[in-house]
């Protein structure tokens, strides 16, 4: 949390997409994060943050085409 540039939360996202709640990703800003890497550079599980992010954002992106 304290390294993301945006103040997101983004672990949060990570096991809110492994469930595929994208909407509650939205409302917790998901389309806010800027992907700088931050995250994933500080994260000791060495998870793919900044993939799982870019999903989740394309994914809500195409649910409201």
């Amino acid at each position: 949390i304290d390294v993301c540039p945006m103040e997101l939360r983004p672990l949060n996202y990570v096991l809110l997409a492994k469930e595929n709640k994208f909407e509650e990703m939205e409302k917790y800003g998901v389309l806010n994060c800027i992907e700088c890497g931050c995250c994933e550079n500080i994260c000791s599980s060495k998870s793919s943050l900044v993939d799982i992010i870019k999903k989740a954002k394309k994914i809500i992106r195409e649910k409201k085409k």
